[in-house]
């Protein structure tokens, strides 16, 4: 599968490669389509870009297809007033917003109130947005790009604008290896 979408993106056949998604995306549902193809396609992805095997322009085609589709199913999911409200971000240095994305179809599907803000929100911000929404929950997302020696630092500043009652996820490829207690 991965092969073959990958081959639809390296020969810029975006039109085919987007009905493959959402082909895939009615088959297997969304929760399925993120776990099944999107996360094992990430890595595909990740891994050719590094050994220079695609392009920028080809990785940008394949991120914004992907956000496409997602977006899409997204706004196809029942608005939900089912608790926790979840608050979706990115620190002011991470401007790749597919990881917060995923969490947010993962969690649409299973009825959860989610609001996006998008990428690169000062922390002071986030923090009132999620204070005045009165939010259960704020998700941060942090890619491999994000620059590691900023994630544990910028962390413990978020944690100490917001009230303890506000959970905070954090997750993405700049967390690997990385334990923090907050």
């Amino acid at each position: 599968l991965c092969s073959s979408l990958l081959k639809l993106l390296r020969m810029h056949r975006s039109h085919e490669l987007r009905e493959n998604l959402n082909r895939i995306l009615v088959r297997d549902g969304l929760q399925k389509f993120i776990t099944d193809t999107v996360v094992p396609m990430n890595g595909v992805i990740g891994d050719a870009w590094i050994r220079g095997d695609l392009s920028v322009p080809e990785e940008h085609l394949y991120t914004e297809q992907i956000q496409n589709v997602i977006r899409h199913a997204i706004q196809l999911q029942p608005a939900s007033s089912q608790l926790p409200r979840l608050l979706l971000t990115t620190f002011p240095d991470e401007e790749h917003c597919l990881g917060i994305l995923m969490v947010e179809a993962m969690c649409v599907a299973e009825g959860v109130q989610c609001t996006s803000l998008g990428t690169r929100i000062p922390l002071n911000d986030i923090a009132q947005y999620a204070m005045d929404g009165q939010y259960d929950v704020v998700a941060v997302s942090f890619s491999a790009a994000y620059p590691s020696r900023n994630v544990v630092k910028d962390l413990r500043q978020f944690r100490q604008r917001v009230p303890e009652q506000i959970t905070i996820w954090a997750g993405g490829a700049g967390l690997q290896q990385k334990r923090i207690n907050l």
